[in-house]
């Protein structure tokens, strides 16, 4: 009784497997009938659904040499690659699926992928499922190719050529959180109090230079802290614009542009960014010491340049009442 229950039981677990190895057999067949007719491409789809059936290497293997003579060259590689990497593998095979590896990766290009660790690739507009760092270079079919990285809900994207045989970087920024530098507002200055009309016994003894809040030296403090503002003004933009050349410079290189000596062109560009680059950055920190310099020397003026002194002075006057007669004193002390 028990004997037979298990051996129920194996059928039903086996049946299943055993249908799906039968239906690949006779898919299997069926596309070496399609390649012998020069059928290639519908060879591919009977041998792509029998790995799907059964995912044995045998399977594999055949379905990469008709992706192979389909044009299919990228997914061949890919499964002739794998194939080797199975240990049902068979041995005689092996210097066969070596020769054509070597043959399809002169036909294809391959995109090294420059990206934080963790990002999420993808090609032309599908998910590789592959994350930074990556095992191998990207296998891609020739022409332009779109990679695209996405991390932490941020995406980067860049456009890439690519050469049968050859190597091409794609490098992706992320662009950071960046706070821009807003105008500095209006500087205030409280209204100056009138000065008194100086006296008959006044004079100034003071020494040095001497600047009250005169019209003349309140203009002064102002102008020179508008020159601030504007020099700080100054830093943020040419700072901004050294930055956005900096940035073309590395996209030239991840589009493929190039100054090896072969193309004047490439050359002439690049040194144009490079020379942008340098000037905005000379301009940005000169105009960020005039800046200080001057919002420096507006704050001298205003709170540390000394005040004008007055000098004590006294003087007598007569006193004359109908009940007193004298002198007085009047002035400053």
């Amino acid at each position: 009784m028990l004997l037979a229950l298990a051996l129920g039981c194996s059928a039903m677990l086996t049946s299943p497997a055993h249908a799906q190895s039968k239906a690949a057999d006779a898919l299997n067949e069926e596309a070496f009938r399609a390649l012998k007719n020069g059928e290639n491409e519908r060879a591919r789809q009977l041998l792509l659904e029998a790995h799907q059936r059964d995912p044995h290497p045998k399977y594999e293997w055949n379905l990469a040499n008709a992706e192979r003579l389909s044009g299919h060259d990228v997914d061949a590689l890919a499964h002739f690659r794998h194939y080797l990497r199975s240990p049902l593998a068979s041995p005689e095979k092996r210097q066969t699926t070596l020769a054509h590896i070597e043959a399809l990766e002169k036909k294809v290009g391959r995109i090294d992928v420059d990206a934080p660790e963790g990002t999420a690739i993808w090609l032309d507009g599908r998910d590789t499922g592959k994350k930074t760092p990556l095992d191998n270079p990207l296998d891609v079919e020739p022409g332009t190719r779109s990679v695209e990285g996405r991390r932490d809900g941020k995406i980067a994207k860049v456009t890439v050529q690519t050469d049968a045989g050859k190597l091409a970087n794609a490098r992706l920024k992320f662009e950071t959180t960046t706070t821009a530098l807003a105008p500095l507002p209006p500087v205030a200055f409280p209204t100056p109090d009138p000065e008194p009309a100086p006296r008959p016994a006044d004079r100034d003894t003071g020494s040095g230079l001497a600047c009250p809040k005169s019209g003349a030296c309140v203009g002064l403090t102002i102008g020179t802290a508008v020159i601030g503002a504007a020099g700080l003004i100054g830093l943020g933009v040419f700072q901004t614009q050294a930055n956005s050349a900096s940035s073309d410079a590395d996209a030239f290189h991840a589009q493929g542009g190039r100054c090896d000596g072969g193309d004047a062109s490439g050359c002439a560009r690049l040194r144009e960014l490079e020379d942008d680059h340098t000037s905005k950055l000379t301009l940005s920190r000169v105009s960020g010491a005039v800046g200080a310099a001057s919002l420096i020397t507006a704050g001298v003026l205003f709170f540390a340049w000394p005040k004008a002194k007055k000098e004590t002075g006294a003087r007598l006057i007569p006193i004359v009442s109908p009940t007193a007669r004298g002198l007085g004193v009047e002035g400053r002390f």
